[in-house]
Order: C-alpha cells, then sequence, then structure tokens
C-alpha cells in the first residue's frame, strides 16, 4: 500500500530547484557556443565552448498496450489498458571550478484516464566542480549506495517510482551533495530537511475503502473476523511529513575500472515507504469498524557494506545491509505500524559473454537472503494488536536471479535486443519469469513485445507473500518506442 504524497511534495520543491535552474540558465547561455544573429532568425555557431563536454539531451516516446490474462473481479477494467509515456533527461556540464552546471531526469506517463497518470522526477539538480576532484550538487540526484539496489530495486537507500511493481526504478535522494573522487578513493557525503518517498499509485477514499486504478495495489482487508472494516484517509500536514532530516556517509576504496574495491555507506534517513498509523475504533451494534488511517514517517538508521573484484569483462562481489527503525508509539487509542530491523546479504556477478558467444550480451546472476522482513500493528502501550494491515516489508527474502540482456540475433540486419529475466524466491515458493524482445527498426524507432509471469509453486497457496498476492497480474505487451 502506498500513500503517494510524493506527487504534492514534488510541486514546492520543483518551483524551488526550478527558480535556481532558470537563474542558471542566462550564466550557461552566456558560456555557450551558440547565439541568435538579429534579423536571420535562425541559430548559428559563434564560438567554442569551453569545455569539450558541452550539453546533452535524450528523450523517449514508449507506447505500450498490456493484456492481463485474469480479469479482478473488483476491477474488470483493468484487464486491458494503453499506456503512453514520455522520458526526457538533459545536461550541462563544464568542468571549469565553480561553474555552474545542472541536470533533469523527467519522466511522465497516462493510461489516459484522469485517475490514472503519473509523473516522476528521477533527477533535478544543479552541481559546480570545487576542482577535477571534487564536486558540490544540490538538488535530487542518484548514485549507487550499494549493489543490493543496483540488481534487486528494493528501494533500501534511495526512494523509488514503483506504479508498475516489475518495473520499479530508483530516483534520487533530495538534498545537499559533496563528491570526492580520486584514483583509488571515493567520499559521498549527503544532507537534507527535505524528505521526498517512493511513489507509487495514486490512492482515493470510495465506499469505505482505499482505491487505486492499478493492478499492482491491493487493498486492505474489509474483514476482521466477523467484523465488517471501513477506511478513512486523513492526510494531515504534508509540509510536516516531507520536512524530515536525513544525511549519509559513503566511502569506496578501489579503482572503477579494474582491481578490487570495497565500499561501506551509513547515516539515519526516513523509510522510504510511509508507515500507516490508524484509529481503533470500538465495534457498533451492526459489527462495523471504522479506521481513519493516516501516513507517517519513520526514520532508521541504515548502514551497507559491499566488496568485490572488478574484471575487464566482469564483476563479482558480496554485500551487506541492515537498518534499524526507530521506534514510535501511536496516541492512545491509535495503532501504528512498526517496522522490524532487517538484515540482508547478497552475492552477485554481472559478466559480458562477448569473447564467448561473439555477442555483447549481459549476464546477471544474484542471490538474496533476508532476515527480519515483517511489519506489525502496536498500540499507544507497546502491545501488538491483533489486526494487522501489512505483514511485509520487501518484494523478496530468500531469492535467486538470473538476467540476459542484449542483442541476441539479427533479423534483416538489424539487431534484436532480448531480454530474458527469472526470479525464484524459496520462502514464498514461487517465480518471476520476465521476457522482452525489442526489434530496432532504425536509429530512432523500435518495436518491442514481451511478457511477465507470476507462479506460485502450488497454485492453491494462500501465502500473502508479493508472488501469491499479485498472482492473477500475468499478462502481454506489445508496443513501440521513439527516441530524440
Amino acid at each position: 500500500m502506498r500513500f503517494d504524497l510524493a506527487l504534492s511534495f514534488l510541486k514546492p520543491f520543483i518551483f524551488i530547484v526550478g527558480g535556481i535552474l532558470f537563474g542558471a540558465f542566462p550564466a550557461l547561455a552566456q558560456s555557450s557556443s551558440t547565439k541568435l544573429d538579429e534579423g536571420a532568425g535562425e541559430l548559428h555557431l559563434s564560438q567554442p565552448w569551453e569545455s569539450p563536454i558541452q550539453a546533452s539531451v535524450f528523450g523517449q516516446f514508449r507506447f505500450e498496450s498490456l493484456q492481463y490474462m485474469s480479469v479482478l473481479r473488483d476491477a474488470p477494467s483493468l484487464t486491458n489498458s494503453e499506456f503512453l509515456s514520455g522520458r526526457i533527461t538533459a545536461a550541462s556540464f563544464r568542468p571549469t571550478p565553480l561553474s555552474l552546471n545542472w541536470a533533469a531526469d523527467v519522466s511522465v506517463g497516462t493510461f489516459f484516464s484522469a485517475k490514472q497518470s503519473y509523473y516522476s522526477v528521477q533527477e533535478l539538480y544543479v552541481s559546480t566542480p570545487l576542482d577535477d576532484q571534487a564536486t558540490v550538487s544540490l538538488g535530487r540526484k542518484k548514485y549507487e549506495w550499494t549493489e543490493i539496489d543496483r540488481i534487486w530495486s528494493l528501494g533500501l537507500w534511495q526512494p523509488r517510482y514503483a506504479i508498475d511493481a516489475l518495473r520499479p526504478e530508483d530516483q534520487g535522494l533530495t538534498g545537499l551533495f559533496f563528491d570526492y573522487k580520486s584514483e583509488m578513493f571515493q567520499l559521498l557525503a549527503f544532507g537534507s530537511s527535505l524528505f521526498i518517498p517512493t511513489m507509487g499509485p495514486d490512492l482515493r477514499e470510495e465506499d469505505g475503502t482505499i482505491k487505486a486504478d492499478n493492478r499492482w495495489y491491493r487493498p486492505p482487508s474489509r474483514q476482521a473476523g466477523n467484523i465488517n472494516v471501513s477506511y478513512k484517509l486523513d492526510i494531515g500536514d504534508q509540509w510536516k511529513l516531507a520536512s524530515q532530516d536525513s544525511f549519509a556517509l559513503k566511502m569506496r576504496l578501489g579503482k572503477q575500472d579494474t582491481g578490487p574495491w570495497v565500499s561501506v555507506a551509513g547515516g539515519r534517513k526516513p523509510v522510504n515507504d510511509l508507515i500507516l498509523q490508524r484509529s481503533i475504533q470500538s465495534v457498533n451494534v451492526d459489527n462495523q469498524a471504522d479506521f481513519v488511517v493516516s501516513p507517517k514517517v519513520d526514520h532508521h538508521q541504515v548502514f551497507s557494506a559491499d566488496m568485490g573484484y572488478q574484471f575487464e569483462v566482469a564483476k563479482v562481489s558480496v554485500s551487506y545491509y541492515e537498518d534499524h527503525p526507530e521506534p514510535m508509539l501511536p496516541p492512545q487509542d491509535y495503532a501504528i505500524q512498526e517496522l522490524s530491523p532487517i538484515k540482508i546479504y547478497s552475492a552477485q556477478l554481472d559478466w559480458n559473454v562477448r569473447q564467448f558467444l561473439d555477442r555483447s550480451l549481459q549476464v546477471q546472476l544474484a542471490y538474496l537472503k533476508s532476515y527480519g522482513d515483517s511489519i506489525q500493528d502496536i498500540t499507544s502501550d507497546g502491545s501488538v494488536d491483533t489486526n494487522t494491515i501489512f505483514n511485509y516489508r520487501y518484494r523478496f527474502s530468500n531469492a535467486a536471479l538470473a538476467r540476459v540482456m542484449g542483442p541476441l540475433t539479427m533479423v534483416y540486419a538489424r539487431p534484436l535486443i532480448t531480454q530474458f529475466s527469472y526470479i525464484h524466491d524459496y520462502d514464498q515458493k514461487g517465480s518471476i519469469l520476465g521476457l522482452e524482445f525489442q526489434y530496432q527498426w532504425n536509429q530512432i524507432w523500435s518495436f518491442l513485445m514481451g511478457a511477465d509471469i507470476l507462479g506460485p509453486d502450488d497454485p492453491q497457496s494462500t501465502s500473502d507473500g508479493f508472488i501469491n498476492t499479485f498472482r492473477a497480474n500475468d499478462r502481454v505487451y506489445a508496443g513501440a518506442s521513439y527516441v530524440f
């Protein structure tokens, strides 16, 4: 369940950072290599840039038609859908000390419904190099904090854009960054007083329940034994939720290209997924209980460590992550979600097998094991409440993964890009299979088709894990992509 206040949080932040960026544009324009000749109405080159790296813009439009194999009884309209998305990534960079640089990575999408339209800001920041090794950045920026998130996209360090649970994407933390890099050492420091949580489907209150027009959302149960439960949303002060302090520090030792390396990171920050507080109402004569549900922010202390070896065509690594959520007690007559501390161990291999198959195929193999992945609802005195809205924190807890990506073959002298992934979770006793083919017709147009299959080993399973919960979301899809 996701309370997507993130959409509202982003607006004032975009205005603030946008003002900084617009203020930077005159300086950027003065340093650029183009000007508008008076009376000509055309852009002409005037003088070379001061830096060999000038600016870059990448854009993409993607259209998909998705067909789900099962009809949801409560949402038959979600069986078929068309999704149109657009994305633009732009950046300007000059290495001159104290020069003002900027970058943005923004995407929008719609299922052709006002209730099913989304936008996401992966990155939006300004930065300045202090010298050839140190950089200061302000805004929303993505970094690789741990190999676990790079492979599994769990949102351990950074929030995610997760309207589709099978395609989550990291979004950057928001604040002030100091990044120092030398040949053998990297230091990253982060501090902020602004929090933007993970973005998921937009929610609304309707007929005593909390709904979303999205196949990857499951509403809380309307039954607690023989008691009928209804829900009402109370968002509260959004700026109070957004005004949260955080800090983190990461250090990496080792070369970037080849050889051994080790990385550690730690800090205190908000949990990226909002937790839920609900009122505890006495049951009336009709066996009806009314829950007023509010989103809250919990902080946790986090630590991760990674070590590995970078070969010329492969990288092997092992990783560890742990967090300690800070205790929170609700007011009297309320219950709140209590997150258990978690420890995650993983091992991963990235390998380019071109030297064996004469194809530039990227192979990923990984295994993940976690301990403590649970949620329970507690009352004001710390005792466990009899009702729990959701039971687990992350999608996987004991899983193996295999991925293959790259041009598997050629069709009429044009590459057919193949993406294959298989995940099996031993605790959930189920698997997720994904297969996509993308045919590159030319440099700007490509056509795609694919399928995602979720299946428990036992068709009669009643597990509340991710795979069994969304087992009805098997789907096929096809579409086209245009880049510029």
